[in-house]
């Protein structure tokens, strides 16, 4: 199983006016919905996505998402749906036994 050191990053400001904070809240949520479109791509196919490297996930996946997010959050957001479709298949693999 992969485990992934996860921490938040907090942010706090005196003067964060509602527009920005709506807009902070937006893109939050527009990336949740890029990652759940990744995960649907993955569970429609799960037996292609199988036995891929996280570099051939992040290549053959690249072209599908790469207009619809800024670069600098694509690769987190593959290694994120990667990671938690990884640890689903290693913990089915230790499930069964023949």
């Amino acid at each position: 199983m992969k485990i992934q050191s996860r921490y938040s990053k907090s942010f706090y400001s005196d003067r964060l006016s509602d527009t920005k904070y709506h807009e902070i809240y937006a893109f939050a949520v527009y990336l949740n919905q890029i990652k759940n479109e990744i995960s649907k791509e993955v569970n429609s196919n799960l037996l292609f996505y199988l036995d891929m490297s996280k570099f051939d996930f992040q290549k053959y996946l690249l072209p599908k998402i790469k207009n619809k997010v800024h670069s600098n959050f694509v690769k987190q957001l593959l290694d994120d749906v990667y990671t938690s479709y990884q640890n689903k298949f290693d913990g089915t693999n230790r499930k069964l036994k023949f």
